[in-house]
């Protein structure tokens, strides 16, 4: 009995959900990598872990989000790179372009990832009687604007680790780390899965 009364309860959740307008429109971009060369294994990572934070559950049938195309997402980055650098008359910053971009793309919620560093380096130590030093630093930055609220979020994490060797102190396993604190920073799944209103 209890059964079948979630089983209706969830159907008439399912139904409200399908009606309820237009989907959002999403543009993702790829991650962007500006210092320091990533390893694909930790790039297909990333990429993986921040499709999951804007996934939708049953889009398929609901529909309730549609994700614009790499090729769509690219020209605008284009044309909205050149409209901005005469204007400012040197390099503009990313947060500031983020706005002109959702408007260029019709968006909703545009999410542009950054690697901005990620190095990693193995040295000896001064005392004879210690292991290998791994030095690792991973800084990631999730810039972005989101319509419905009318906010552009711009969150930076930085990780860092300098001891003896250990698998938890790697450049992966940072930049795992941080972007896990990047997301909840920015509470990236609630602003797609929230109504917004």
């Amino acid at each position: 009995m209890w059964r079948r009364i979630i089983l209706l309860g969830w159907l008439c959740w399912l139904v409200t959900i399908s009606v309820e307008g237009a989907p959002l429109v999403v543009a993702q971009y790829p991650w962007q990598e500006q210092g320091g060369r990533v390893p694909t294994r930790v790039l297909d990572y990333l990429e993986t872990r921040l499709d999951r934070a804007l996934h939708v559950p049953l889009n398929g049938f609901l529909g309730r989000v549609s994700y614009l195309s790499d090729d769509d997402c690219e020209r605008a980055w284009a044309e909205t790179l050149a409209e901005a650098a005469p204007v400012q008359g040197h390099k503009a910053r990313l947060k500031d372009l983020m706005k002109p971009l959702a408007d260029k793309l019709g968006a909703d919620l545009v999410v542009y990832p950054v690697v901005e560093r990620y190095a990693e380096y193995q040295g000896m130590g001064w005392r004879f009687d210690r292991g290998p030093i791994l030095h690792s630093w991973v800084t990631l930055r999730l810039v972005g604007y989101d319509r419905r609220r009318d906010e552009v979020f711009n969150k930076s994490v930085t990780r860092s680790y300098s001891d003896e060797y250990s698998s938890s102190g790697t450049a992966a396993s940072l930049a795992q780390e941080c972007l896990e604190r990047v997301l909840t920073a920015t509470a990236l799944h609630a602003r797609i899965s929230d109504k917004g209103e």
